[in-house]
């Protein structure tokens, strides 16, 4: 019984088609691409089986009476994993409440296999963490407000 081709008509599926096609002819062992609301990851190996978020939407819960506007909104400038301490026995960067300059980091998001320190971009309290440890993030997605 021989493969028979697909045919593909949705923007989504030609996109995986078209992944899927470099994927294989290329020496890379995790490929991560995001066009028009769409994100496709490919991946040899490792946690095969492991479920991995394709896409997640943006949302940002704010409590009655308290607006976004009133605070600096620092956001995750990668797709990837939010950490909020450098290793599992560390202590965590920061916590609510606490104050922060220009340049405190404040947490690690893991992109393609690569640990990137956020760092705050402006000083004040840090009065919402809009996001839990080890959560998917999507690029421009809220992490942090600071006061």
């Amino acid at each position: 019984m021989g493969s028979k081709p697909r045919t593909t008509t949705s923007p989504a599926l030609k996109m995986l088609d078209a992944v899927l096609e470099r994927f294989e002819i290329s020496s890379a062992n995790e490929i991560l691409v995001e066009e028009k609301g769409i994100t496709v990851r490919v991946s040899r190996g490792g946690n095969v089986g492991a479920p991995v978020p394709m896409s997640v939407p943006v949302a940002e819960k704010v409590e009655a009476g308290e607006s976004a506007e009133n605070y600096h909104v620092v956001t995750s400038p990668f797709v990837g994993t939010f950490y909020r301490r450098p290793n599992p026995d560390a202590d965590m960067y920061i916590s609510e409440g606490d104050t922060v300059s220009v340049g405190t980091v404040l947490c690690i998001v893991e992109a393609m296999k690569l640990m990137n320190e956020i760092e705050a971009d402006a000083p004040g309290k840090i009065v919402k963490i809009l996001v839990k440890d080890q959560d998917h993030v999507e690029y421009g997605q809220p992490l942090f407000h600071i006061e």
